[in-house]
C-alpha cells in the first residue's frame, strides 16, 4: 500500500483531483465546499493500492496539517502530491469584483496575491517532508490546465525553475516532477471562460500523464 499525501492552498482543487482519479465524469465541486479535516481514500490503480490523504488547505487548519504530516510520517509515506493552480483559487468569497477587473478577465493582482499563497504555504511543510528519509518522491500538481493552457510554458516553469521551485527548500531532494492536469473543465467562478484551444481530451491527455507519472513514482512502468 502507497501513502500519499495531498497537499495545497485551499481553492487549488485538492479534493476535486482526488475525485476525478476514478470519476471521468467528475462535475465541479461547489466554491463554498471546503475540506475541513484530513480525508483519507483508498484507491486501486492496477496491481498498487494507494491510500491518500487529503489534508485541508486553509490557512488557520495549520495545526490540523502539521498533527496529519507527522502521523503520515510515523506510519510511512511514499509519496507528496502537491497541488497548485497558478493563482486560480476558487472559494467563497464575497466580492466577485476582488476577482474580475471591468472587463470580465481575471484581476492579475488577484492570480498574484495567490500564487504568493502557494509559495509562503510551502514554509509550513518542506522542512517536515524534505529529505530521503522522509518520503521518496514528490509531484507537482499544477491543476486548471483549462484556464491556463495559452500560457503553458509559462506556467510550468513557475514551478519548474521559477520562484516556487526555490521556495521548495529541502523538498528539492526529492527531485520534484511538475505535471500540468484539469480534474474538470470548468468557468473560473462561472464566470472566466476556459482557453479557447483546451477540450475534454486534452483533460484526459493530462490526467492519463499524471497517471503514468505516478506508477513510475512508485516503480511501476504502466498500468496492469
Amino acid at each position: 500500500k502507497h501513502r500519499v499525501l495531498i497537499l495545497g492552498s485551499t481553492g487549488t482543487g485538492k479534493s476535486q483531483i482526488r475525485s476525478s482519479m476514478w470519476d471521468l465524469t467528475e462535475q465541479a465541486i461547489d466554491a463554498s465546499s471546503r475540506t475541513e479535516f484530513p480525508v483519507t481514500e483508498r484507491l486501486q490503480i492496477g496491481r498498487d493500492l494507494f491510500e491518500f490523504i487529503d489534508l485541508p488547505g486553509q490557512t488557520h487548519h495549520s495545526t490540523r496539517r502539521i498533527e496529519a504530516i507527522r502521523n503520515a510520517a510515523t506510519l510511512g509515506i511514499s509519496g507528496i502530491i502537491n497541488i497548485v493552480s497558478y493563482g486560480y483559487h476558487e472559494y467563497n468569497i464575497n466580492d466577485i469584483s476582488d476577482v474580475f477587473d471591468n472587463t470580465g478577465a481575471v484581476r492579475l493582482d488577484f492570480l498574484e496575491h495567490h500564487r504568493r499563497i502557494e509559495i509562503d504555504a510551502l514554509s509550513e511543510w518542506t522542512s517536515l517532508l524534505g529529505g530521503k528519509e522522509i518520503a521518496s518522491w514528490f509531484i507537482n500538481v499544477v491543476n486548471k490546465a483549462d484556464l491556463w493552457h495559452n500560457e503553458e510554458k509559462v506556467v510550468l516553469d513557475h514551478y519548474m525553475k521559477g520562484s516556487y521551485y526555490d521556495a521548495l527548500g529541502d523538498v528539492k531532494a526529492l527531485n520534484p516532477v511538475t505535471v500540468p492536469y484539469c480534474a474538470t473543465i470548468h468557468k473560473f467562478y462561472n464566470i472566466a471562460n476556459i482557453s479557447g484551444t483546451f477540450d475534454d481530451g486534452e483533460r484526459m491527455l493530462k490526467r492519463n500523464n499524471f497517471f503514468r507519472v505516478l506508477l513510475e513514482a512508485i516503480g511501476r512502468g504502466s498500468v496492469r
